[in-house]
């Protein structure tokens, strides 16, 4: 790829890629308070919480253009219904089953659990939180740090040229970091211990940047020998990403062709280390969800457009790797992010859309590229990329993340393809894509942002359940407020069962009351228990959850403005 290519895809990934690995400090563009020395706490990052760069920078340039594909035409386009789903004048809704019930994958629902950043995986307090989360699934050693990894030592080694771009120098940093708070490293044995504690199975991702397969042999023939090998290996990480365009990992990374039979040759060295019943993952790189509007056109970029149009089913793997981020600009329109709160209202209908039929069409898409083969979600999250300084306004996790993240699972749920999910990420530095932070009045942790709901859907769809989506008449579909091409319904539910247990989940995205009459549901028996969590959109979250309230059963039930509840037959 020549220098002017280079730059003309630095350019691109400016505007296209999302925030996925780091914003791991306490603080992370907000002030928090730290935890004592004598406390299990979490430490923070060097520098100032780099991010990936801001979609402004490079829609102020010319050479962006370079980058711009034509709108897609080989994207199918979710279904919108021409009439809302109405019972009769007024807000009331009722629900009623929508196609076939399915059984869900018993592991499904997971989190990235990263333990360089903090001190983890010996924390007793941290692993009594994770367990109560109950993710199905764990990542080691995490995205990024996973192709820096080596093995021997626990550490990440990041090569570096005077050409490496900002996102490579600042792994620099987080691997001096990273030495300087684990010293002796973070070994998969480790990991494993916290994993069982925890009771979630590990997914691992294999280094193939910079390490060699020797080298990944020795490792996998050792955690082999030991018994702790896991049954779920990805190929390497966001290769399609070549660490935000450098040009010595993208002379490495060039296409999907070239990743591709890298992939293969060290999974073809590994496979007589693998346990029984492994499955391999490779990489997509998931345009669809990351196309940029313009005037109310959905425009792809180039270089992952033709990543994934690249992509062939091959019978040596069988799974497929995508991950989903969020960013005001890239889907509301360049400005709006440093507009927030204030233009909130305008902003979510946009992020909305994205977050249900925009995601939807993705995972259409990757499906019918890969027939028959799984799709790993292994990292997303409801919440938008700050840029590159987080700043204290950008670092806020505002209600409105909360209902993109909710609106994200039901999404994730409506593919049976999906098999695995793993919500980017379960920190405890109190950060914006942490799930926890330090509180100095109790001397502990307490959650923040989505926690709670998340906990929500690791409870319902883990475990061997079976999934029904319930279709909600009264249910207006809304179109996004930046373009025809994506819409979302504004009351979503969902319904888990197993034996006679039961949990429905309803999300109410609109800012209107909705009442539910409960006596058709579950052949006339009421739930044994209503909790409602109401999260407003322009309300700080950064420190806190919205209060969980408990409602008394009855036939009837009301469905606050933006709000989700759970309702409970046990």
């Amino acid at each position: 790829m020549s220098r002017y290519g280079i730059r003309c895809f630095s350019l691109f990934l400016a505007l296209v890629i999302m925030n996925a690995v780091i914003c791991f400090s306490p603080g992370c563009g907000r002030s928090a308070t730290t935890a004592p020395d004598n406390t299990e706490q979490s430490a923070s990052v060097p520098s100032s919480d780099i991010q990936r760069a801001p979609i402004e920078e490079a829609t102020s340039s010319g050479d962006a253009e370079q980058s711009v594909a034509t709108p897609s035409s080989d994207i199918q386009r979710a279904p919108i219904d021409e009439e809302d789903s109405q019972l009769e004048p007024g807000n009331t809704i009722k629900l009623i089953s929508m196609g076939e019930e399915r059984t869900l994958p018993r592991r499904l629902l997971g989190l990235q659990v990263v333990p360089f950043y903090e001190r983890l995986t010996d924390s007793q307090v941290k692993r009594s939180i994770a367990r109560d989360m109950a993710p199905a699934f764990i990542r080691f050693p995490g995205g990024t740090v996973g192709n820096y990894y080596n093995w021997r030592t626990g550490l990440l080694e990041v090569p570096a040229e005077n050409d490496s771009s900002a996102y490579t120098l600042y792994f620099v940093e987080v691997a001096d970091f990273i030495r300087g708070l684990h010293p002796q490293g973070i070994s998969i044995e480790q990991y494993h211990e916290f994993s069982e504690a925890i009771g979630a199975e590990i997914v691992l991702v294999a280094n193939l940047e910079t390490s060699t397969i020797p080298e990944q042999v020795a490792w996998f023939e050792h955690m082999k020998q030991d018994g702790i090998i896991p049954r779920r290996i990805e190929l390497g990480n966001e290769f399609w990403v070549a660490m935000l365009g450098d040009p010595n990992v993208l002379e490495q990374w060039p296409d999907v062709t070239t990743a591709m039979r890298v992939m293969k040759d060290y999974r073809d060295a590994l496979l007589p280390y693998f346990a029984e019943d492994t499955l391999v993952a490779i990489q997509a790189a998931g345009s669809r969800f990351f196309e940029n509007n313009l005037d109310g056109e959905l425009i792809p970029m180039t270089h992952l457009k033709d990543w994934d149009a690249s992509l062939s089913s091959k019978s040596w793997f069988d799974a497929v790797t995508l991950h989903f981020y969020l960013d005001v600009d890239r889907v509301a329109g360049p400005g709006e992010r440093a507009n927030l709160p204030q233009n909130i209202e305008e902003v979510f209908p946009a992020m909305m859309a994205r977050c249900d039929s925009g995601l939807e069409e993705t995972l259409n898409y990757i499906e019918k590229r890969l027939p028959g083969k799984e799709i790993w979600i292994t990292e997303w999250s409801g919440k938008s990329g700050p840029g590159v300084l987080v700043s204290q306004k950008e670092g806020v996790i505002y209600g409105m993340n909360l209902h993109l993240t909710t609106r994200m699972v039901m999404a994730m749920l409506r593919n049976e393809s999906v098999t695995l999910a793993l919500y980017h990420m379960l920190n405890f530095s109190g950060g914006t894509m942490s799930l926890y932070a330090y509180d100095s009045e109790s001397g502990g942790y307490v959650p923040i942002g989505p926690a709670t709901i998340l906990t929500w859907f690791n409870h319902a769809a883990n475990g061997g359940v079976t999934y029904q989506r319930l279709k909600v008449e009264g249910a207006k579909r809304i179109t996004s407020s930046t373009t025809a091409l994506e819409s979302y319904y504004d009351i979503e539910a969902a319904l888990f069962k197993k034996g006679e247990k039961a949990t429905i989940i309803i999300h109410n995205a609109s800012a209107a009351n909705k009442n539910l009459e409960l006596s058709h549901l579950m052949e006339g028996r009421l739930p044994t228990k209503i909790e409602v969590v109401i999260a407003n959109l322009d309300e700080d979250y950064s420190g806190s959850i919205p209060a969980v309230q408990t409602v008394t059963t009855g036939n009837n039930l009301e469905l606050p403005p933006y709000s989700v509840t759970r309702l409970l037959w046990e």
